[in-house]
């Protein structure tokens, strides 16, 4: 049995057997790993604190074949703030869902440690988590290969000024080199918050969606509906 050291984030938790837990890890180190943690459930366990989701910190593992259990955890942060607003939680949620769902392992090396930066704000920067969830869908893209240019057309390069369309080959393109019986339409609401951060909260929260619609069709990670709701595109 070996034992080894990671440095992760808690992104899920669930039942095993009567006292312990099944912790989703994604670590620095490994990618994602589940591990085994035993007796947690039990009131007075020392390592309760350890299978929450949001636990940031070192976990100590003992690893066995390809199996790991638990041993002992040193806590960085657990985010506590994040369960006391509705919105930031289920801003933090969506973001331990979709981080669990990366699989590259390089992309899950970026985007744990944006998602700690993300999380620290969201819980201790008072930014909007709307805004946060923004930032999160952007570089989450960016880290999975697709730096999306939301200023310009990825075909010819005109100035995005106006209604844009959403080619999955492309990116953004403009009404002159879309197919407009095909390409997703982008209005210009959604356009201006993309490219600057401009518009209602409302306004953000369509716009993620889009964003959610774009990791899907362009990483193949296809985001929890709960969190984005039912948007007819083009609206």
């Amino acid at each position: 049995m070996d034992l080894i050291k990671v440095n992760g984030i808690v992104v899920k938790s669930s039942d095993y057997k009567d006292n312990d837990r099944l912790v989703t890890l994604v670590t620095f180190e490994l990618g994602r790993i589940t591990c085994l943690a035993r007796g947690v459930k039990k009131p007075k366990a020392k390592l309760k604190y350890a299978q929450e989701v949001f636990n940031f910190g070192e976990f100590m593992l003992a690893k066995k074949h390809d199996s790991y259990t638990l041993t002992d955890c040193v806590q960085t942060d657990s985010f506590g703030p994040i369960t006391k607003d509705i919105e930031m939680y289920y801003c933090g949620c969506m973001m331990m869902d979709i981080l669990s769902r990366i699989s590259s392992l390089e992309s899950q090396k970026g985007m744990l440690a944006q998602t700690i930066r993300m999380l620290s704000k969201l819980c201790y920067d008072e930014e909007a988590p709307q805004r946060v969830t923004t930032e999160f869908l952007k570089e989450c893209l960016r880290q999975n290969g697709y730096d999306i240019d939301y200023n310009h057309c990825s075909i010819c390069g005109t100035e995005l000024t106006d209604n844009a369309y959403f080619l999955d080959s492309a990116g953004l393109i403009c009404p002159s080199c879309a197919n407009k019986s095909r390409d997703i339409p982008v209005n210009i609401n959604i356009l201006k918050y993309l490219q600057k951060g401009e518009g209602s909260e409302e306004i953000a929260k369509v716009s993620n969606a889009y964003l959610a619609y774009f990791l899907e069709e362009l990483v193949g990670i296809k985001a929890n509906p709960m969190y984005f709701g039912n948007i007819t595109y083009g609206e």
